[in-house]
């Protein structure tokens, strides 16, 4: 053990104390023990571990170790320190020193997640050496005393600083402004200012815009702030190394970004939740990710290199047919545009489609008959479209892996088919308002579903008896259809949050008389069947029940008396949704004939 020089304990679910005599291993170059339950009395024995290069105790708590730099200065060739979590203040770091050891060895300094009060501590200036700064999330439990304010110029000064974090803190503005702030950090390759509150116009840097092609960043993280303009476009596109830009979640406006096509390594690309307008900037073939979602994007998609893997271009003002999709693709999102034609092919690599709520029209099945078996898909939304046809049986072959499936608001016909019981994964289904006819299929003895929504459509029979296997549903919905039989007992869905199977032809009692396990029941909504009998009292032991809605019914006209403790109940609305704090003679009229 003397000879040991790597030693990592960190996530063990070790507890105790820390044994100093760890401090034997004098040979010892690299320690890790974080993320346990280790306590740390005191430190002193760190001391004597003078070959110690790589430190790290993330989650513990330092707070009262007033002499931590002390101890850290002396080990002489300690070059990585990582103390993320310890609840470190700024009195941690007072007692550096100009002749302190740490500021001539330490490369790697993490302090993200500690208190570092409302301003950076200066002395952080004096590490010459460092390489790698993490100041992220230094903020108190109560949000009110964040590391903020102004971000020093004097930090993207550092000759040798590659990565710099500040995300997710309180910053207002950067000292001299954030294209400047990047001139004067040449070597840096990481900077990250996202989750802040910078307020700043980012303004072009005509005169100088040459000095950034000489700069080694590749990757700037901006999201999450209050920047305004327009894209500094002629600046950025002199970031020739740059490969990750996020500029997302800010108030940015003018036209779509033209720098794009000029940074040649670029392969992330993030500008949603902005105001940009124009059409879809040409990108480098490099482009692996692109997200411009939430915009006012307009036009039509164009063909992406076939390096693309990520697309997101919801919630934009795009109109005209797709593309082919490159062969790598794994993940689409056009929800939410203009885009019409028939339903595209999708490469087998896909693994999410959302398209829903745009203007795609002709058969389901097309997207079943490709060639390429769509085997990794485990999310497909085509929702409010203008989709026909049926779902055809094979649908368990061509998509084996669905866990999302949701065709709702389309114009879809023909029966339900039996093949979506074996869809193993499949937890989410969502058929509702088509043209679905006949009954539900009554085979889903080994499903795991969560939510099933088949409303607003002309289906007959009896609910699926099979139904009552799934102990896992949350979500129930089967309204607006021409269901009969009588409603199977509750007691077979524990987990009820949401039961609908309202306007149907519904016969019998109201099926509750034991409440056990119905805890987290919100909405019950049986109204325009004809159900007769009592009210069950069992429904006012139903702590989250917020809507009760059992009109139109043949229902006895006594409502149990316990009703009136209900504090939250609510009243249908003229709009069909419901008005939160109506009087219980409101919500029941006309229960009975």
């Amino acid at each position: 053990m003397k000879q040991l020089q790597h030693l990592d304990l960190s996530g063990s679910n070790f507890r105790g104390s820390v044994p100093h005599q760890l401090s034997n291993i004098t040979s010892l170059r690299y320690l890790r023990l974080g993320y346990n339950d280790l306590l740390l009395d005191n430190l002193n024995w760190l001391t004597l571990l003078s070959n110690m290069q790589f430190f790290e105790k993330n989650s513990a708590n330092l707070s009262r170790m007033d002499n931590l730099i002390h101890v850290l200065n002396r080990l002489p060739s300690l070059s990585e320190l990582h103390l993320k979590r310890c609840g470190l203040h700024n009195r941690h770091l007072s007692g550096i020193q100009v002749n302190s050891t740490l500021l001539g060895s330490l490369q790697y300094l993490d302090l993200g997640q500690n208190y570092f009060g409302s301003l950076v501590p200066m002395v952080l200036q004096n590490f010459s050496f460092l390489r790698d700064l993490n100041l992220s999330e230094n903020c108190f439990p109560s949000q009110k005393n964040c590391l903020g304010g102004s971000v020093p110029m004097c930090l993207g000064e550092f000759k040798s600083l590659e990565s710099f974090s500040l995300r997710f803190n309180r910053f207002s503005h950067v000292e001299g402004g954030i294209l400047s702030f990047i001139r004067s950090a040449r070597r840096m390759k990481e900077l990250d200012l996202s989750l802040n509150v910078l307020f700043e116009e980012l303004l072009e840097s005509h005169s100088n815009s040459s000095t950034f092609r000489s700069h080694q960043l590749e990757k700037l993280v901006l999201s999450y702030n209050e920047l305004t303009g327009h894209i500094p476009t002629e600046t950025i596109g002199q970031l020739s190394l740059l490969r990750v830009l996020y500029l997302d979640n800010n108030n940015l406006s003018g036209s779509s970004p033209s720098f794009t096509e000029q940074l040649l390594l670029l392969e992330e690309f993030y500008l949603s939740s902005n105001q940009i307008s124009g059409g879809i900037p040409s990108f480098p073939s490099s482009l692996q990710t692109i997200d411009l979602s939430n915009n006012c994007i307009n036009g039509t998609i164009p063909h992406f290199a076939s390096s693309l893997k990520y697309i997101d271009l919801s919630y934009n003002n795009i109109d005209g047919s797709i593309p082919n999709f490159p062969s790598n693709l794994s993940y689409i999102d056009l929800s939410h545009n203009r885009i019409n034609g028939g339903i595209p092919c999708f490469p087998s690599s896909t693994a999410t489609i959302i398209i829903n709520h745009n203007q795609f029209c002709g058969p389901f099945s097309h997207l079943l008959s490709q060639e390429s078996k769509l085997s990794l898909l485990g999310t497909l939304d085509l929702s409010d479209n203008l989709i026909t046809g049926f779902i055809p049986q094979y649908i368990l072959h061509t998509m084996p892996n669905l866990a999302f499936l949701n065709l709702a608001n389309n114009k879809l016909d023909g029966t339900i088919p039996d093949s979506l019981c074996e869809l193993t994964e499949l937890d989410d289904l969502d058929l509702q308002g088509n043209r679905f006819s006949g009954m539900i299929p009554d085979c889903w003895n080994y499903s795991f579903l969560f939510s099933i929504v088949l409303s607003s459509n002309k289906l007959s029979g009896s609910i699926s008896s099979s139904f009552l296997q799934i102990s896992s549903l949350e979500y129930l919905n089967l309204s607006n259809n021409t269901l009969q039989g009588e409603i199977p007992s509750f007691a077979c869905w524990p987990d009820m949050e949401i039961l609908d199977l309202g306007g149907n032809n519904l016969s019998g009692t109201i099926p509750l008389n034991n409440t056990h396990g119905h805890t987290d029941l919100t909405i019950l909504r049986l109204r325009e069947n004809h159900l007769e009998g009592q009210i069950p009292s069992a429904l006012c032991s139903c702590p989250r029940l917020r809507i009760i809605d059992l009109a139109d019914n043949d229902l006895a006209e006594h409502i149990p008396s316990c009703f009136g403790n209900f504090t939250f109940i609510s009243q249908p609305d003229t709009n069909g949704g419901y008005t939160m704090g109506a009087s219980i003679t409101e919500v029941f009229q006309g229960l009975a004939a």
